[in-house]
């Protein structure tokens, strides 16, 4: 199903899950800047299907976990346009949390966990921050990518896993993106990151495999559309 909301409106969920079956298909759109999204506990944009969230004009998308492409064979999508946020952290401990029963331990953002996962975040004070992100899992025919672009910010409190596991990860920062990494950035053998020049990639310590600089790192934009890209995600 297809969920949009507009400006002035305010959701509080435990949790989130679009695409979650096979064929599953699922969106959600938010734009705004009093349009607020609280989950408490977890987002899944898609487990075996296909899901897609995008956020635009200051609307805001708080939760304590989120995966991308968190089942084989699913495709997730993540996009954020001008000015928008998503803010991924740990929440206050809880009673009767079944940490078990998690996709996704609290405060990471898993993109490409067991299917093809992307992110796009676009435009000045557009923001995506987390505690702990891991780019590409456990799937080796799926992958992972994040892209940062024009102006856009992604800020990670302790370490960015980059291609280190099965699933090849992807992180490309373009046109003035910043990227702040509070502890490590871990680029694996099956991991890739490419900067463009006038770019920021800031962190305490990197283990690298391979790191590119570029002149110029050109990122698509999409229309920003509620429904489903085409585009085919993952690495």
């Amino acid at each position: 199903g297809n969920v949009g909301v507009s400006d002035g409106v305010l959701i509080e969920t435990f949790d989130l899950r679009l695409g979650t079956e096979a064929t599953g298909i699922g969106s959600f759109s938010a734009t705004g800047f009093l349009s607020i999204t609280n989950v408490s506990d977890q987002v899944v944009i898609a487990g075996g299907g296909r899901g897609n969230v995008v956020l635009s004009n200051d609307a805001s998308l708080n939760a304590g976990a989120m995966a991308l492409g968190a089942g084989s064979g699913g495709l997730g999508e993540l996009r954020l346009f001008t000015g928008a946020a998503v803010t991924i952290e740990r929440p206050i401990a809880k009673e009767n949390t079944d940490l078990e029963k998690q996709d996704v331990p609290f405060g990471f953002l898993e993109i490409g966990k067991a299917g093809n996962g992307l992110v796009e975040v676009f435009d000045p004070e557009s923001t995506i921050s987390c505690q702990d992100a891991v780019l590409g899992g456990s799937n080796a025919a799926a992958g992972g990518t994040l892209s940062i672009d024009t102006g856009a910010i992604y800020n990670c409190a302790n370490t960015t896993t980059v291609g280190a596991l099965t699933g090849p990860g992807f992180l490309r920062v373009a046109n003035g993106g910043e990227v702040n990494i509070g502890a490590s950035l871990i680029v694996g053998s099956k991991g890739l990151v490419i900067v463009g020049a006038g770019s920021q990639v800031t962190s305490n310590f990197v283990t690298s495999g391979k790191i590119q600089v570029e002149l110029e790192v050109i990122i698509a934009r999409p229309m920003e559309d509620p429904g489903m890209s085409k585009s085919p995600g993952g690495a």
